[in-house]
């Protein structure tokens, strides 16, 4: 009966510990890239090229879409019209002239650029390492390493470095 007892009660602990970290962690992850995003978004309007064409922004998230939660928090504070990734295509050779965006909305045509988080790891509990970057055309786009941590007012963007 202990034995029992004793089993189910790690059985329980077992089940509820990893969920609970596993869902503070994904909460984590959305808050981290979304202003891992808000940080690119802020660095390619730096470099994008104006007289290109700017209306729509593609969001990728490693190679796919954003979590719906984090294209939903970006939207509320940037003056475009967001789109994932997978709603954009780039055009190549010789349908593109620099003067023109080479991210496309598939559906309506608008052009635009794309920006990216890549490569987001959690350092230790409260520090993290995430590249991130933009996409308009070859030769205008960058990328950036960027290191950051928790404070008690929430995640920040310590500094980003050149890639």
């Amino acid at each position: 009966m202990l034995r029992s007892l004793l089993a189910l009660l790690l059985l329980g602990a077992c089940a509820h510990g990893p969920t609970t970290s596993t869902a503070v962690r994904y909460a984590a992850t959305d808050e981290v890239t979304t202003l891992a995003l808000r940080e690119s978004i802020t660095r390619s309007l730096r470099d994008v090229r104006r007289g290109a064409d700017l209306e729509v922004v593609c969001v990728r998230v490693q190679a796919g879409d954003p979590p719906p939660a984090v294209l939903t928090a970006l939207a509320e504070s940037v003056p475009f019209a967001l789109r994932p990734f997978s709603s954009c295509r780039i055009e190549r050779g010789e349908l593109s002239a620099f003067d023109r965006a080479q991210v496309v909305e598939a559906e309506t045509g608008r052009r635009g650029m794309e920006i990216f988080t890549e490569s987001l790891v959690f350092t230790s509990a409260t520090a993290f390492t995430v590249r991130v970057g933009f996409f308009q055309h070859p030769d205008v786009s960058g990328q950036w390493m960027c290191a950051g941590r928790q404070t008690s007012s929430g995640w920040r963007v310590d500094r980003c470095d050149d890639e």
